[in-house]
């Protein structure tokens, strides 16, 4: 149970961690070099620690490891501008709901056809996202509707992609090649975080990088103290209790620490959010 609590304090803290620098105004591309400069120093240690010393991964995995660690890149910089236009608590509904992407490639590419309580859950999940662009169009934001509800759904379909990759690769190559191909994926999304920071002519500064550094360390341990938590206690318990806390928890501390608002439709996002990835999670 102690890695179920874990797992849901990283991952409340990753979206509390930039809902703050989002308040410091921060600059994004640093806190993103940070945060995956981080994530590769760990995968690294944990690669060189491990007991298998045949650390090896199949070629093709090489390039697929470069373009997800892109698409990793590309989610955290939409999660921190959802967490800017829409909040934190939107944004971690619209990062737990990416469930629906994996389960619909596996049902169109493995044929994994859900019960009819997870068909259920993935209804419940889209009508989710049309409360959250109700939500999002009835508030005050400075980025305008279509761009506040483009960064959400850029959310939800980038952390989705990268799950089924995940998927992919525990399906069809050898597991004890993952902590490999992490490094591989963290080292990508690093390298392509300091070309955006080149392009986009970004100084680094030290709060936006100890910040990242910061970041870095949830964002890791989040998914090994799932991986740890799913090892002792069954999914159907681990994944809605997990979601659930980490949305309510979420949205709770955005409220009290920086008085982040939610309207009406934001409230039936969230509850129907809960329901929705419950039922998915479970069935």
């Amino acid at each position: 149970m102690i890695y179920l609590l874990l797992t849901i304090i990283c991952s409340t803290s990753i979206g509390l961690i930039l809902k703050y620098h989002d308040s410091k105004k921060g600059t994004l591309t640093v806190l993103l070099a940070g945060n995956y400069l981080v994530a590769s120093i760990i995968s690294g240690i944990s690669v060189v620690a491990s007991s298998d010393s045949s650390h090896s991964v199949p070629a093709i995995l090489f390039p697929a490891g470069i373009l997800l660690g892109v698409v990793f890149m590309i989610s955290f910089m939409a999660f921190s501008k959802t967490v800017e236009s829409s909040g934190a608590a939107l944004a971690s509904v619209a990062s737990r709901l990416s469930v629906v992407i994996p389960v619909s490639l596996s049902i169109i590419f493995f044929r994994e056809y859900p019960s009819l309580g997870g068909t259920l859950g993935l209804f419940i999940a889209l009508v989710s996202v049309v409360f959250s662009y109700f939500a999002i169009k009835t508030s005050e934001t400075t980025f305008g509707v279509r761009a506040s509800f483009f960064f959400p759904a850029l959310l939800l379909i980038g952390i989705g992609i990268n799950d089924f990759s995940l998927k992919l690769f525990n399906t069809f190559f050898s597991g004890q090649n993952m902590g490999v191909f992490l490094l591989l994926i963290f080292s990508s999304a690093g390298i392509s975080s300091l070309v955006w920071m080149k392009f986009r002519k970004d100084q680094i500064n030290s709060f936006s990088f100890i910040t990242g550094l910061v970041l870095g360390i949830p964002n890791v341990f989040s998914t090994w103290f799932l991986i740890k938590a799913l090892k002792s206690l069954p999914g159907t318990l681990v994944y809605p209790v997990s979601n659930i806390a980490i949305i309510v928890l979420t949205t709770i501390l955005a409220a009290v620490i920086w008085k982040e608002p939610v309207n009406r439709y934001g409230f039936l996002a969230l509850a129907t959010g809960m329901i929705g990835i419950s039922l998915i999670s479970i069935f």
